[in-house]
């Protein structure tokens, strides 16, 4: 597990922002957090391909958001932009399932029962033709769990709690 006092650490040295930047995109992932990355399109790139690699990047340590800045608003097509932007990260989605065993599992003592069901579904998405799973949740907990796994096929969640709700929409392959 990654110490959180790593993220609050001042450094003079540019070189590891990153490195830091995506350490605590990881550990926001691994425990089924969202993590909402804000870019300019000015940093994002305008061509496709920088803009993919730059994205790959950010999805392989596990952002599930992205939040573009106004200038997206200068583009003689912000529409299109925000369409090719959101290809490229439905495809990474498609591709990027992970294989994780029982014993890297996360099992808490609170949540046990509803971790392993969690990860039953998690295991039943890999092993069957699943096309989508259907899920009842009253605080979210569930909806999050199952998207630290990153599943590649959608994940619709029904709640009636407001907040709920609201934070689940951030979630990776939630509907």
């Amino acid at each position: 597990m990654i110490d959180p006092s790593v993220f609050w650490e001042i450094t003079e040295d540019v070189s590891h922002l990153h490195d830091k930047i995506y350490e605590m995109i990881a550990h926001a992932s691994s425990i089924g957090k969202p993590m909402i990355i804000h870019f300019s399109v000015h940093e994002l790139g305008i061509d496709q391909e920088s803009r993919s690699a730059k994205l790959s990047e950010y999805l392989e340590h596990g952002m599930m958001c992205l939040q573009f800045d106004d200038d997206i608003i200068d583009l003689d097509e912000p529409t299109n932009y925000i369409e090719e932007t959101f290809n490229i990260i439905h495809e990474h989605q498609r591709e990027d399932t992970p294989n994780i065993t029982l014993d890297k599992a996360r099992i808490t003592e609170e949540y046990k029962t509803t971790d392993y069901i969690v990860y039953s579904a998690y295991r039943a998405i890999k092993d069957i033709d699943v096309r989508a799973i259907i899920i009842y949740t009253e605080n979210g907990y569930t909806a999050t769990m199952l998207s630290a796994y990153r599943p590649h096929i959608p994940v619709i969640a029904f709640t009636k709690n407001d907040a709920a709700y609201r934070y689940i929409n951030l979630l990776w392959a939630v509907r």
